[in-house]
């Protein structure tokens, strides 16, 4: 049977049964002695502290979490890590929920800053216990992780990238003994992943490195550079992505590097997040909301701001052995690092079928797109976005920079009313895109730069749309030009009927377009 149980660092004692408020336990040591079973709760009292780290054991089950959570009134309560490597960990655990805790781990005094983390999910070689040899042929999974509603600050360490480093909320997926990507020789391992997780609704201000980071040792395939093992052998590493993951409606503050960056993924869902700093304290390079090494991660709704530096310091990115990778209706603004970077390796097959579209931003800095040297971007499409620089800009819009990959640039509005400038970037197309402002782009800069020829071409494709499609094809004298036109709408007077010149005011604003010096009638 399910059980409730209470921990209160002020009036609770470890020899209390723990399974009413009254009777709560006091210190997260013994929790960290129990095994928790399938729908068991973990409630910590309000306006309470404690120091150190929670560890607890056990599994839920499809049906039946193990939830960490609070009770009473008051301020969330509160757990300070004081310098451990992980404030909340759980290893080769499944089905629990975690929420309204609030999380600190500050570097004590005088102590080099090794890694720390706020939450710390780690799937070590899950279901290798009977195995004789490494079992590649099936696939263990944990299931269902929810954290929410958490408030995770001040978590200072170390700033190594990836699994290696400091984070606010770290999903890994680690394989014991392994060096530059390759196992141990003769070490036996256990090919697994996570399936379900979801990261909602938490707060996170000061981290160190990474603010939510996911990693998998199981990550080698051919859209990746693997002439040197650099990132392991797909006979020994397979990739194995982390299944069923939703991120939304998250804030950042002040991230020491990556924003959000659940690497190794599939058919992942962004959404809603808002991140204000990033790359703000790591010498590496960072970007606001990305994936590495992922197929089909959908970004939608997110807003970023604040990215420090040109190490990436962009707010997007389509990094390497991204497929299918989609960003959609965000708005970035204000990053120094520009807005979407496009980085594919010199080899392995990488980044393939992304698109970029319907999204705004505003006075993002250096340039618009930041292109890496390698030459293995593919069908990369960027359309129905519109940029927008005001008058104290001097980002250019359009580089010819990097790699010689392939992108199509169209339907978009540039707008450029700073010194910023457009330069066309060989093996990229781009066709029906807008410019306006300053330095607009003539054809020989950009092929379909000449926004006047474009509107001219409007204008005569109407105009001989209306001769061909509305005229009379036998006039007399004293009969409409047009079968169907307005003279007088106002006063409900020749709707579709057939008069002598159409409606009036819209032939005008043809023939300003086309003939600027034509003087009307009235």
């Amino acid at each position: 049977m399910a059980q409730i149980y209470y921990v209160d660092a002020q009036l609770g004692h470890d020899t209390n049964n723990g399974t009413n408020s009254h009777e709560a336990w006091q210190t997260l040591e013994n929790v960290n002695t129990i095994v928790f079973q399938p729908g068991d709760s973990i409630l910590f009292k309000t306006d309470c502290e404690w120091f150190g780290h929670l560890h607890p054991h056990g599994s839920g089950t499809v049906d039946k979490r193990i939830k960490i959570g609070s009770y009473g009134t008051g301020s969330r309560p509160a757990i300070h890590g004081l310098g451990v490597e992980s404030v909340i960990l759980l290893v080769n655990q499944e089905y629990w929920e975690i929420s309204h805790l609030e999380i600190t781990n500050k570097n004590p005094e005088g102590v080099v800053p090794g890694p720390r983390r706020g939450i710390d999910i780690q799937n070590v070689n899950y279901g290798n216990d009977t195995n004789r040899v490494t079992n590649l042929d099936t696939i263990t999974k944990l299931h269902d992780f929810y954290i929410h509603d958490m408030y995770i600050h001040d978590i200072q360490g170390e700033g190594k990238k990836d699994a290696n480093g400091s984070a606010g909320i770290q999903f890994s997926v680690l394989i014991p003994n392994i060096s530059e990507g390759i196992p141990a020789e003769y070490s036996v391992n256990q090919r697994s992943t996570f399936d379900g997780i979801r990261i909602e609704n938490n707060e996170l201000r000061n981290i160190d490195r990474s603010g939510i980071i996911f990693w998998t040792d199981w990550k080698s395939r051919d859209l990746l550079r693997h002439a040197d093992f650099l990132y392991g052998d797909k006979t020994k590493t397979p990739w194995t992505p982390i299944l069923n993951t939703y991120i939304a409606r998250n804030k950042l503050f002040n991230i020491g590097g990556d924003g959000i960056a659940p690497h190794m993924t599939e058919s992942a869902v962004i959404e809603y997040n808002f991140i204000d700093g990033y790359n703000t304290t790591s010498e590496g390079f960072n970007a606001g909301m990305w994936v590495w090494n992922s197929d089909k991660a959908l970004f939608q709704y997110n807003e970023a701001t604040g990215g420090i530096s040109i190490r990436d310091g962009m707010a997007w990115d389509f990094d390497q052995a991204n497929r299918g990778t989609i960003y959609q209706y965000n708005y970035s603004y204000g990053n120094e690092g520009g807005t979407l970077l496009i980085c594919p390796e010199n080899e392995g097959n990488g980044i393939v079928d992304c698109i970029f579209r319907y999204n705004l931003s505003y006075n993002d800095l250096y340039q618009t797109f930041t292109i890496g040297v390698g030459d293995t971007a593919q069908n990369i499409q960027v359309h129905n976005n519109v940029f927008y620089l005001d008058e104290t800009m001097n980002t250019n819009h359009l580089v010819a920079q990097g790699g010689n990959n392939h992108a199509e640039i169209f339907n978009n509005i540039f707008v450029n009313y700073g010194t910023g400038t457009y330069t066309k970037k060989d093996k990229w197309q781009y066709r029906h895109n807008f410019y306006v402002g300053n330095n607009v782009p003539d054809y020989e800069t950009i092929p379909d730069g000449d926004y006047k020829k474009k509107i001219e071409t409007a204008v005569d494709a109407i105009m001989l749309s209306l001769i061909k499609n509305y005229s009379n094809t036998q006039p007399v004298k004293g009969h409409a030009l047009l079968n169907e036109g307005v003279y007088s709408w106002h006063d409900q007077f020749g709707i579709e009927e057939g008069n002598i010149w159409g409606d009036y005011f819209y032939v005008e604003a043809l023939m300003r377009l086309n003939n600027p010096s034509w003087k009307p009638y009235w």
